[in-house]
Parts: C-alpha cells; sequence; structure tokens
C-alpha cells in the first residue's frame, strides 16, 4: 500500500501546487483580473474530467498489462514537456478575448503534466483494488485531499515568498519526475500481480477485463438514474459555489494566491472530512448552519462595501464551508460499490467542471450582474431538501415522487433568471409602462411552479406520505403566497399609500406614511413574520407527542427556509439594480451605469459603477457635463500635480485606467496631450458611448487597448518613451487591487515613461487596504520623493474626498506651496512592510482592519 499511498499523495499535492504557480505567471498579462483565476479553475476541472475519464476507460476496457504500457508511456511524454514555464510569445499584444489565449496557453504549458496528475486518484485507486482485493480504497482518496489541501496551504506561506517564480516552477518539475517514478513503482506492482494471476499464483480481480467469470462489477447493486444524477450535481453545486466565491473575493480585494488558496483550501477539507467518515457530517447541524451562513451572506450582500473585509471573508468563507460540507457528505451518503468507483469519480468530476463552467464561461455571456453566487445558494438549499425527501421516502415508490418534485423546483431558479433578464431588456426598450408589468415576472415560474407541483403531489399523484402532510405543505404555501402578494402590493400598491390613506379616513398614518422609501428589502421582515406566525400556531394546535409530529414541523421550517432564501437573494438582485439604466459583464468584471437626480435639470447626473465601486460620473447639463468630479479635483493629488506645469507650453498626462474619461477635462489647450490605458473594451466603449468627457476634450486623446504595464513595456522596448508630465495611476480606486501595477519592476516601467521632472500620481484610495507603505517603499527603493495628498472636499458635493501618493526626482516640485501645504505627514507607526516585486507581495501587512 506504500507505493499507492507516495504516488497519490505526490500526485495530488503536485497537482494543487501547480494552480497558485501557474496563476501567479500569467496573472499580470491579462491586466491582473478575478476571471484569471476563473479561467484557470475552468480548465484544471475539466482536465481533471479528461483524466478521470481515462482512469475509467483504461480500466474498464484495457488488460492491466496494457493499462501500464499506455500509463508508462504518457508518463514519459509528460516529463518531456518539463519545465512548465510559459514563453513571453504567450503575452496578450492588445484587446483580443483573454479566456481562450489563456486556455491555449495552459494547454501548452501544463497540459500534459497537468492530465497524467490528473488521472492519479482514480486509476492508482482502481490498481490499488486489483491488487489488494477486499480493502476498502476510499480512505486513498482522503489521502489525496491532504495532499492537496497541504500544496494549497504551503504555497502562499513558504513557497511564494521564499522562492522566485522561475525556481518554483523548476522545484515544481523535479517533483514531477519524482512522481513519475513512483508512478512506475506502481505500474510494476499491477504487472508483476497481472503476471501472477496469468499463471495461476495470485486471484485474478472479476471486476478487470479479461477476468474469467462473470465480472462482478455485474453483481454490484447499480445506482438509478437519480442517484447518478445527484453524484453529478452535489459536486457542481459547490464546484460553483467555489469559483463564485473566489470570484467575489477577488473582486472585493486583490487577486492574490492567497484569496484563490483560502476557498479551495475549504472546498478540499470538506472532501477530506466527508470521504473520511461519515460521522463528520451530520445533516440536521449542517442544516441548521447553512441557514445562519445563508443569513449572514444576505445581509452582506445587501450591505455591500459597508461590512468590513475581515467580516467579508468569514461570511463568505464560513458559508462556503457549510455549503460543501453538505454537498459533499450527501455525495458520500451515495457513494456506490467500490468497483464502480471510477464511475462515481468520473461523474464527480463531471460535475465540478459543470459548476467552473457555468461560472468561469456561461455565467459572464447570460448575466449582467454576478447572479451565480445567488442561484448557487439556492441551488444548494434545494439539493439539501431533495436528498432530506429521498432518505424518508427510501426506495418506496414515494421516491421518485420527491424526485420530481425537486426537479421541478430546481428549475425555478433559472426560469426566474431569463424572466429577470427579459425584464431588464423590455425596461431598457419599452418604458416604463411595460417595465412595471414585467417587474413582477420572475415570481411568476416560482408561483406556478408551487402551484403545479403541490396539485401534481395532491391530486395527480394519490398517495399520502407522514412528509407530505398538510402542516409542512401549509407552510409552502403561506410563505411562497406571502412573498409574491406582498412583493406585489409593495411595487404596485406602496407609492399610493400615502395618497390612499385620507380618503378612508387615516390622514394620521398617512401622514406618516409620507416620504417613506418603500423598498422590496422589506419584504424580508414581513415575510417571516408571516411564517413565525404560522408555526406559532402549528406548535399550538399539535400535541408535538411524536416524533413524526416534530419532523413536520421541521420539515416545513426546511421548506420555507429554501423558498424564503430564494426570495431574499431574488429581491436583492433587484434591489441592486432599481436606478441602472445600463449593464455590461465580460471578463473583467461587471459596468453598472446608474441615473439620479432625473427631476432636477442641473443636478441630473449618470454614475460608473465596476462592480460595488464608483468609477466616475458626469453631468447631463451641457454647461456641467465639461466639469471635473469625482476622485479628481483642483485640490487632489493629481490636480495639484498638473497645476505644476504650465499651460502655455504642451502637456502631455498618461492615465491607467479610464473610466468614464473624468481626466480628459485636464486638458485646457489643444496642444495638450491625454493618454488613457485601459484593458477592458466594455469601458471604452461606455467612454465613448455614454459619457461625452472624451469627445467634449479640447486637447488631444489618445486611447491604448491592453495592459497598461504590458503596453508601456512594449513601447519602451520599441523606443516610445511617451515622456509625460505626470503619469496617473487610477486602476487602484477599486477595491480589487491588481497588485501587479504597484511591484518593483512596474515602477521601473514607470519611470522610463515620464521626463526627468516628471510626476507619478498614484491612487490610493481603498476601504480595505492601506497602499501607502507600498508605494513609500517603492519611493525609496528608487531614491525618489514622494508626498501624500488627502483632499477631504467638504463644499462640493461632486468632489469626492481620495487620497493621491506623488513620486518624483523632482524634489523642487514637490516642495512648491500648493503641495507642501497639503501634503499630510508619513505614518511614524505604521510597521515596515517589505518591497513589493513580481515575485512576492503581500496585503495581509497593509489590510485596513
Amino acid at each position: 500500500m506504500l507505493a499507492y499511498a507516495l504516488t497519490i499523495f505526490t500526485g495530488a499535492f503536485l497537482l494543487f501546487q501547480v494552480q497558485p504557480l501557474i496563476g501567479k505567471f500569467i496573472l499580470p498579462w491579462f491586466g491582473g483580473s478575478p476571471g484569471v483565476w476563473t479561467t484557470c479553475m475552468v480548465f484544471f476541472q475539466f482536465l481533471l474530467l479528461g483524466g478521470y475519464a481515462y482512469a475509467h476507460f483504461v480500466t474498464q476496457k484495457l488488460k492491466p498489462r496494457n493499462q501500464v504500457i499506455l500509463h508508462v508511456a504518457l508518463l514519459a511524454a509528460a516529463v518531456a514537456t518539463l519545465p512548465i514555464i510559459p514563453g513571453d510569445q504567450w503575452k496578450p499584444a492588445g484587446g483580443e478575448e483573454p479566456v481562450g489565449r489563456i486556455l491555449l496557453l495552459l494547454a501548452a504549458t501544463l497540459g500534459l503534466p497537468y492530465f497524467i496528475l490528473s488521472t492519479t486518484g482514480p486509476l492508482m485507486q482502481e490498481w490499488f483494488r486489483q491488487t489488494k482485493p477486499g480493502v476498502s480504497p476510499y480512505r486513498l482518496y482522503a489521502l489525496s485531499n491532504v495532499g492537496s489541501l497541504l500544496a494549497l496551504v504551503s504555497y502562499p506561506f513558504f513557497f511564494e515568498p521564499a522562492f522566485q517564480r522561475r525556481h518554483q516552477a523548476w522545484m515544481w518539475s523535479a517533483g514531477m519526475v519524482v512522481f513519475a517514478l513512483l508512478a512506475c513503482w506502481c505500474a510494476k506492482l499491477v504487472w508483476n500481480h497481472a503476471r501472477a494471476a496469468a499463471a495461476g499464483n495470485a486471484p485474478a480481480d472479476a471486476g478487470s477485463p479479461g477476468a474469467a467469470g462473470t465480472p462482478a462489477a455485474t453483481e454490484a447493486p447499480r445506482p438509478g438514474g437519480m442517484t447518478q444524477f445527484l453524484w453529478v450535481v452535489l459536486p457542481a453545486c459547490a464546484s460553483l459555489l467555489l469559483v463564485a466565491i473566489t470570484n467575489k473575493l477577488c473582486q472585493d480585494v486583490a487577486v492574490i494566491p492567497f484569496l484563490w488558496v483560502l476557498p479551495l483550501g475549504l472546498y478540499l477539507v470538506t472532501f477530506i472530512l466527508c470521504f473520511d467518515h461519515s460521522r463528520w457530517y451530520v445533516r440536521p447541524v449542517f442544516a441548521v448552519l447553512f441557514i445562519l451562513c445563508a443569513v449572514s451572506l444576505v445581509w452582506a450582500l445587501f450591505q455591500g462595501v459597508g461590512v468590513k473585509i475581515l467580516l467579508q471573508v468569514l461570511i463568505y468563507a464560513s458559508t462556503l464551508f457549510v455549503a460543501c460540507m453538505i454537498c459533499h457528505g450527501e455525495l458520500y451518503r451515495l457513494k456506490p460499490h467500490p468497483k464502480l468507483l471510477t464511475r462515481y469519480f468520473l461523474l464527480i468530476s463531471l460535475g465540478g467542471a459543470l459548476g467552473g463552467l457555468f461560472v468561469g464561461v456561461v455565467a459572464p455571456r447570460v448575466f449582467n450582474s454576478f447572479l451565480e453566487l445567488h442561484i448557487g445558494l439556492g441551488l444548494c438549499a434545494l439539493l439539501l431538501f431533495w436528498c432530506c425527501m429521498r432518505d424518508e421516502a427510501g426506495e418506496s415508490r414515494h421516491a421518485a415522487g420527491w424526485d420530481w418534485m425537486v426537479l421541478g423546483l430546481c428549475t425555478v431558479p433559472p426560469a426566474g433568471a431569463v424572466m429577470l433578464m427579459l425584464y431588464r431588456v423590455v425596461k431598457r426598450e419599452s418604458g416604463s409602462g411595460w417595465s412595471q408589468v414585467w417587474e413582477g415576472m420572475p415570481w411568476v415560474p416560482l408561483a406556478f411552479c408551487v402551484i403545479g407541483l403541490l396539485a401534481w403531489l395532491r391530486w395527480v399523484r394519490p398517495f399520502r406520505t407522514d412528509e407530505a402532510r398538510s402542516w409542512e405543505w401549509l407552510g409552502f404555501v403561506l410563505v411562497g403566497a406571502s412573498l409574491f402578494g406582498l412583493d406585489r402590493l409593495v411595487v404596485f400598491l406602496g407609492p399610493k399609500i400615502p395618497n390612499v390613506l385620507p380618503k378612508v379616513g387615516l390622514t394620521k398614518l398617512a401622514g406618516w406614511f409620507e416620504g417613506k422609501s418603500f423598498r422590496t428589502d422589506h419584504l424580508h421582515w414581513l415575510v417571516w413574520i408571516v411564517f413565525a406566525i404560522w408555526l406559532v400556531i402549528a406548535i399550538w394546535r399539535k400535541t408535538l407527542s411524536k416524533k413524526r409530529d416534530w419532523h413536520e414541523i421541521a420539515c416545513s421550517c426546511l421548506v420555507a427556509g429554501v423558498v424564503g432564501l430564494i426570495a431574499s437573494l431574488v429581491i436583492q438582485v433587484r434591489e441592486a439594480d432599481q436606478s441602472a439604466v445600463y449593464w455590461s459583464r465580460n471578463f473583467y468584471g461587471t459596468l453598472t451605469i446608474f441615473e439620479y437626480r432625473k427631476d432636477e435639470p442641473t443636478a441630473h447626473y449618470f454614475l460608473l459603477q465596476h462592480g460595488k465601486i464608483t468609477h466616475g460620473f458626469q453631468f447631463t447639463d451641457p454647461d456641467f457635463a465639461k466639469w471635473t468630479t469625482s476622485y479628481y479635483g483642483s485640490n487632489s493629488g493629481v490636480g495639484l500635480a498638473w497645476a505644476q506645469f504650465p499651460t502655455n507650453q504642451p502637456r502631455h498626462l498618461g492615465v491607467v485606467g479610464l473610466g468614464t474619461g473624468t481626466l480628459a477635462t485636464y486638458a485646457k489647450a489643444p496642444t495638450d496631450t491625454i493618454r488613457f490605458y485601459d484593458i477592458n473594451p466594455a469601458v471604452t466603449n461606455i467612454a465613448q458611448t455614454r459619457f461625452t468627457y472624451l469627445s467634449n476634450c479640447v486637447g488631444k486623446v489618445n486611447l491604448v487597448m491592453g495592459d497598461a504595464r504590458l503596453s508601456m513595456e512594449s513601447e519602451l522596448k520599441d523606443g516610445k518613451s511617451q515622456k509625460f508630465d505626470v503619469l496617473a495611476l487610477d486602476a487602484f480606486s477599486s477595491d480589487a487591487i491588481p497588485a501587479h501595477l504597484l511591484t518593483r519592476e512596474a515602477m521601473e516601467t514607470y519611470l522610463g515613461h515620464i521626463k526627468t521632472n516628471g510626476v507619478i500620481a498614484i491612487h490610493i484610495s481603498n476601504r480595505y487596504l492601506d497602499l501607502e507603505p507600498v508605494v513609500q517603499n517603492l519611493a525609496e527603493h528608487f531614491k525618489l520623493e514622494w508626498a501624500l495628498i488627502s483632499d477631504s472636499n467638504e463644499n462640493d458635493w461632486w468632489i469626492y474626498s481620495s487620497s493621491w501618493v506623488l513620486v518624483s526626482a523632482n524634489k523642487d516640485l514637490l516642495a512648491h506651496e500648493s503641495i507642501a501645504s497639503v501634503k499630510s505627514p508619513a505614518n511614524s507607526t505604521r510597521s515596515k512592510i517589505p518591497l513589493w516585486t513580481d515575485d512576492f507581495a503581500s496585503l495581509f501587512q497593509i489590510l485596513n482592519r
């Protein structure tokens, strides 16, 4: 067993060690976007699926000796492709579609080695089963997860800070050679066992191809179609939540290996616990924990950026852990006979790949906002309910009823999502009249599915079980009807209440309602009050002397919780979009344009958000549309730096990050040039078609598509230094910072593009991270002067508070009275942090706790 244990552990360690390693290699090439890691995970999951399919095929179709020959040949081919260092030819040249390029890059760089590693778990376990019949191989599966977890934990805390990326790649390649030797050791054991079995000196495994007699696999009980469907959908739900929560964390904080590793590590811990022993997953305990975590997550979604980062990480991580424990715990309960384990693992990997594919490829092309997290939570709740009901119904004829009922309920979230997208289209194209009608449409599939399924269960299928008693369905109907009815009441009648109440003699009550904001998130409290009243009545009417009575109450609570969770998530999505007039989503994130003060002509404006962070706004009034707004007032750091250069001479401003193009207002003469760098084509389209800063610019505007750092490096290689007077780095006002733009290597590039007396203005406004010491380290490393300018504007509401750090070799410029008088002193109490480089950049020491 030692050979198999060492091979599986080493393979699992290498399999997960390479994921953050290669992700860190290519992250700066694609703008530091969270989509880089999401795309990597999709690639890894599908290659894992390919490896499991290979293991299933060769063990079912080939004789043991042929299995050995084929696998050893592939091992040799994989070793021949080492080392796994991506070449510069894979760097993107401009604004081309990144997903396909990332997938090709990964396939060419580490495709075959990763494929071979992905076959290790199921193949080695099957070989072990053949050579050691009667011994359960499931502990080896848990061992592989331990190796995977150790790889993930060791990378951000040991390998990343201790070794350069190229050294890490060579170390991993050496590990791959060791793995190949261990796999050959296992292959030799299988070869010897097959030869002994052929000579009659060892028992042949009845389940292997070519064995004499009836294959044992036919004697093993074959699971039903619904059970195998759950083998796919349970891991798909867990994978969906893993990628969605990782995506969410990277959007809100930073795209760094630790925030890749934390969710993936929790995901693996649940696999280890659930597949080690059934005692780790106690369904009632995790059902309660899931409700608590889901409520906390919905609260965090409603609060948005107001929640502290550590609390956000805790909420998201806890929810992921509990949800994955439910999915993997129920998956373990459905495990088949060991002779069917390759099919079992193949379908598990298929589910994982489908979940990642939905988040990484499908969702960005179907949804305009991040709905996959909401869908994953709702799906997890439905699956928990489904598994509970299947257990209660057992193998009786009632099991099929529960199966088809929950399958019907599973169609509610996608139906609601489709209707929500149609509503957005109609609202955008047809005006407010149609939009009022369509606003309720996401609820229609839910209402009709619930009513239809109830009728089907109650009348079409004439059975009645302890799990389908009146109180359970009464709770279902009350909560569903309350959600639907109250939603319609608030949407259609809410604004009319202050006018209707005086007509019925309730003038005082009308005065209280006057000016109140009727928002759909208020439904939560009303709905759960109705449910609480129902629960009290249910308990009061029953003696609760039997276990069955308590079970009915628990079932009702679970059903109501599922409906309430889905309803809360749908309400949260619609509430977030109430003022939105335009949505866009692609590889680089979501962009939303909001319209405010529509009834005030001089104050009417449109605002652009990337995720939850403002990226500029503009007044619609022709005169006010030329005003400088948001973070770029004349007293901001970049405004003061730009003012140091005389207007009677040509000035050149470089800007990393386009946004709405507000900085184009800095051009005061035709001789001024503003050069914008941005990697997101959707941002460029919005700035050119939805805002007029660029078209109104007095000077010359240049737009450069692609990652700013790569574009500048390419320009320097071609001998085209831009000689900026001021280079503004404005890619950090989003809470998810592209750390690769603040490294030593990046600063070298910036210095090559500014004049000798030029200034680099770095926007460091951030809710969660204190970037001042990072910039200070860079300035001191290059022996430059620096000044922190914090502008707390309280007079003009259209100018936001902002913090900029000015870095320059021109000491006299930073000593100018306009800058020196508002310069903030350095924080002497702050602990020293290491200089950021491309190999290592730690965010833990700069967290704003």
